[in-house]
C-alpha cells in the first residue's frame, strides 16, 4: 500500500507549509471512494475507516462522489541529531470541509533520510511467502542468540530451569505428549505461547486427563494457533513447548494453578522464544491470518528550505542570508505502524500477557499486518527487519532491567529515570484486563521480581523502597467513571498501594523533587508485602502534616472546587492542572467528609505539590497514632508556563520571581492561592507540626 496522487501532493504541501506557514490549512478534492481505495492509499484508508465509524453519512457521500477535504499540519517533532539519527515526525489532520475543529482525523508521518531507511531495511521486496518468513524468523533468532550482547549476557545469568510440565514434540508432527520435567533428563531449550483464551471446546489438562496427556495428545482437537506454534517449534529444532491450558491442571479446586501461577515469571523468562498470537481476539484465528495491508515506506522528494549565501552586488564581503526551496529525498512511513501491530493489538489487553511480554527474552509477534520481533537488543518488523527506527516504538523492554550499572546507583537522576520507567509500567499494566481481579498481584509478581533482582531494591506491594514517597502520589484515571469502594480492596493490598484499585492508574509526571514534606518512619514488613505474595498486607508509618479538607463544591456529580484550611482551589481539566481525586460517589464522599478527610503533603516540584487524601479508620493501642486508610490523592499546581498567544487564565498572575524568556513566546505564571497554601505547609513544617500517620 502506498499513497494516491491527491494524498502524496497534499503531504508534500503540508510539509512545505510547516516550514513557512505552520497551521495554515488547504483544501483538496478526494475522488469518489471505491472498493480498492483502502488497498491503494494509506491516508485514504485511515480517513475512510474514521468516517465510516464516526460519520457514516459523510462516508456514504464520499462513496457516491467527490469529497472536499481540509489538510492541516498539527504538530512537528524534530529531535537533535544523535549519532546518525534525527527523529522527525510530521503530524497532520484531515477533515471534510465544513466540519468543526474538534472533528478531525490525526495522523503522524515519520520522515526518514535515505541513510536512516537503509540502516533499518534489507534490499528486496517484503513478501508474505512462507519461505521468506521462515528465513526472516531464523535470521532474527540466530542473530539474537549469536551476536546480541544484552541477550547473551541475560541468558548466562539464568541458571538452568524447566517448568513443572512440558509438551514433548516429535519426532513426527502429530507426535505430542505431556511430560513431567522432574521425571526426565531434559536437554535443550523450550518455547512458550502467549494467547487469548476463547470459547473453543478442546480437551485441557486436568487431574482426570493427566495420564491420557502423558500418553498422547490429539492435535486435531487443539486450537489452530496451538498447532501452528508446535510446527514453528519443530521448524526451529525445539522439542519442548509450554502452553498454559495444556501444562497447568484446569481443575475446579485451582490447587495446581495456585502453585504454577507463582512460577509463571520463571516459565517465560527461561524460555528460548515466546510465540505471541498478538493479532487474535481468541484461539480460533490463525497466526498467519495477516488480513490487512500495511503502508509500505514510500520515497518522496519532500520540499525543504535550505539556507543560501548570497553576496551583495558590488560588495563581495556582504553576505545576505536567503532561503531557497529545495527538494530532499525522504522516505515516509506511518509512525504508528508498531503500535498498530503490537501495542494496540487485542492480546496486549490481557493482564497476564503483560508479564509474559516483559519477561520473555525473545518474542515473535504475529500481528494484524506483519510479523514483529522483540528482544533485549532490538525490535524489528517485516517492514524494518534490521530494527524499528528509533522513536517509533514505546514498548516495555526498557533499560529498567537491562542496565545493571544504573540499577546499582541511587543518584537523584538515576532515581528520576527509574520513576519514569516504573510509572510507565504501572500505567500500562493497570489498563489491561483480568478475568479475575484477585489475580492483580500474582499476574504482576514476575515483573516485580525481575526488577527487584536487577536493582537490589525492595518491592513493597507495587511501590519501591527507594522511591516510596514519590510513588504514593498515584491517582485514578480522570475520566474513569467507575468508582470502586475502598472496602472492595480489603484483603488484596493495602490502601496506599495502586494494587488496591481496579481502575486505570495515572502517575504524576516525574519531575525533580525540590521539597520533601513527608518521610517514612517505618516501612511495612517486606515479607508480608513481597512480590511473590498473592495477598499484600502491611501498614507504613509516615511522618507528615495533616491538612483537613473543609469543603467541596459540585457541578452536578463532578467536583468543581475544594477548600483546604481556608484556601479554595478550582478543579482543572488537563493532566497537569490542580485536581482532587477522592474515591467513591458524590454521596459516599459527602458522608466521609462528615467524619473527616485530610491531605498529607508528600513533596513539591517546580510546578506542583503532590498529596494523598486519608481518612481515619480506627484508634489502636494507647500511645500509638490513629490508623488511616488512603482514600485519594491531590495535585496542586502553583506555577506553569504560559503561551503569550492566549489570555491568562483566571486566578493566575505573572510570576515576578522567575526569569522571562525575552525572545520566546512563553512566560512563567504563578497561582497566588496555591502558592500561599504551599507556603503554609512550609511554615508548619518549620514549626515542627508533623505527626506520625499509620497508613494501612
Amino acid at each position: 500500500m502506498g499513497l494516491c496522487r491527491v494524498c502524496s501532493e497534499a503531504l508534500m504541501e503540508v510539509h512545505f507549509r510547516s516550514l513557512r506557514r505552520p497551521n495554515v490549512g488547504f483544501k483538496v478534492a478526494h475522488p469518489q471512494h471505491h472498493q480498492h481505495t483502502r488497498q491503494a492509499c494509506w491516508i485514504c484508508k485511515e480517513y475512510s475507516l474514521w468516517l465510516e465509524e464516526d460519520f457514516p453519512e459523510t462516508f456514504q457521500t464520499w462513496k457516491s462522489g467527490q469529497l472536499q477535504s481540509f489538510f492541516r499540519q498539527s504538530t512537528q517533532t524534530s529531535t537533535p541529531k544523535k549519532d546518525t539519527w534525527r527523529i522527525a515526525i510530521l503530524g497532520l489532520t484531515l477533515q471534510p470541509v465544513g466540519f468543526s475543529s474538534q472533528a478531525e482525523l490525526a495522523l503522524d508521518v515519520r520522515l526518514l533520510s535515505v541513510q536512516e531507511f537503509e540502516s533499518c531495511t534489507i534490499p528486496g521486496v517484503r513478501t508474505s511467502d512462507p519461505a521468506y518468513r521462515a528465513n526472516l524468523v531464523g535470521a532474527w533468532l540466530n542473530q539474537c542468540i549469536g551476536t546480541h550482547e544484552k541477550c547473551v549476557a541475560r541468558r548466562r545469568r539464568l541458571a538452568p530451569w524447566y517448568p513443572t510440565r512440558l509438551l514433548l514434540l516429535g519426532p513426527g508432527y502429530s507426535d505430542v505428549r505431556l511430560i513431567v520435567s522432574a521425571e526426565h533428563h531434559l536437554q535443550g531449550p523450550y518455547m512458550t505461547l502467549s494467547h487469548r483464551w476463547g470459547s473453543s471446546m478442546y480437551t485441557k489438562l486436568t487431574s482426570g486427563t493427566m495420564e491420557q496427556f502423558k500418553n498422547h495428545i490429539d492435535i486435531d482437537d487443539l486450537p489452530i494457533n496451538f498447532k501452528e506454534t508446535m510446527h514453528i517449534a519443530l521448524m526451529a529444532g525445539v522439542r519442548y513447548l509450554w502452553i498454559d491450558s495444556l501444562c497447568i491442571q484446569q481443575d475446579e479446586d485451582k490447587q495446581d494453578w495456585k502453585v504454577e501461577a507463582q512460577l509463571m515469571g520463571k516459565v517465560y523468562s527461561h524460555s528460548l522464544l515466546n510465540i505471541s498470537a498478538t493479532l487474535a481476539k481468541d484461539d480460533t484465528r490463525s497466526l498467519f491470518d495477516q488480513s490487512d495491508h500495511p503502508f509500505h515506506p514510500m520515497f518522496l522528494n519532500l520540499p525543504c528550505m535550505r539556507k543560501v549565501r548570497v553576496f551583495q552586488v558590488g560588495n563581495p564581503k556582504a553576505k545576505l542570508k536567503r532561503f531557497q526551496r529545495r527538494f530532499q529525498k525522504t522516505w515516509i512511513v506511518d509512525n504508528d505502524i508498531w503500535d498498530d501491530d503490537v501495542e494496540r493489538a487485542p492480546l496486549q489487553t490481557r493482564g497476564w500477557v503483560f508479564q509474559e511480554r516483559f519477561l520473555a527474552p525473545r518474542i515473535l509477534h504475529f500481528g494484524e499486518q506483519q510479523l514483529a520481533w522483540e528482544c533485549h537488543e532490538i525490535s524489528a518488523l517485516e517492514m524494518f527487519p534490521k530494527r524499528v527506527p528509533p522513536g517509533m516504538m514505546r514498548g516495555l523492554r526498557s533499560d529498567i532491567v537491562d542496565n545493571d550499572s544504573a540499577a546499582q546507583t541511587s543518584t537523584d537522576t538515576d532515581l528520576l529515570e527509574f520513576r519514569r520507567a516504573w510509572d510507565q509500567i504501572v500505567m500500562k499494566y493497570t489498563k489491561t484486563n483480568l478475568t479475575f481481579t484477585k489475580d492483580k498481584l500474582i499476574a504482576f509478581a514476575g515483573v516485580a521480581k525481575a526488577i527487584e533482582e536487577a536493582r537490589g531494591d525492595t518491592y513493597l506491594a507495587g511501590l519501591w523502597k527507594s522511591t516510596f514517597i514519590s510513588q504514593l502520589a498515584w491517582t485514578r484515571g480522570r475520566y474513569d467513571i467507575l468508582h470502586y469502594p475502598l472496602e472492595s480492596s480489603f484483603g488484596r493490598a493495602p490502601s496506599w498501594s495502586w494494587l488496591s484499585s481496579d481502575s486505570d492508574v495515572l502517575c504524576p509526571y516525574p519531575e525533580k523533587i525540590r521539597k520533601h514534606f513527608a518521610t517514612v518512619a517505618r516501612f511495612p514488613d517486606s515479607v508480608s508485602n513481597g512480590s511473590s505474595a498473592t495477598v499484600a498486607n502491611g501498614a507504613v508509618l509516615l511522618k507528615g502534616l495533616l491538612l483537613r479538607i473543609t469543603g467541596v463544591e459540585w457541578d452536578d456529580d463532578v467536583m468543581s472546587e475544594f477548600t483546604i484550611g481556608g484556601f479554595t482551589l478550582q478543579e482543572g481539566i488537563s493532566f497537569t492542572d490542580t485536581h482532587l481525586d477522592l474515591e467513591g460517589t458524590k454521596e459516599q464522599i459527602t458522608e466521609r467528609m462528615k467524619r473527616g478527610i485530610a491531605l498529607v503533603p508528600l513533596f513539591a516540584t517546580d510546578e506542583h505539590m503532590q498529596c494523598i487524601a486519608i481518612a481515619s479508620i480506627k484508634t489502636i493501642a494507647a500511645g500509638m497514632p490513629t490508623a488511616f486508610c488512603r482514600v485519594g490523592a491531590c495535585q496542586v499546581q502553583y506555577r506553569k508556563f504560559h503561551i503569550h498567544q492566549g489570555a491568562i487564565h483566571p486566578g493566575w498572575i505573572e510570576d515576578p520571581s522567575t526569569f522571562f524568556f525575552q525572545d520566546g513566546p512563553s512566560q512563567s505564571l504563578l497561582h497566588p492561592v496555591a502558592r500561599s497554601l504551599i507556603e503554609s505547609v512550609e511554615l508548619a513544617l518549620t514549626a515542627g507540626k508533623q505527626r506520625l500517620i499509620n497508613l494501612c
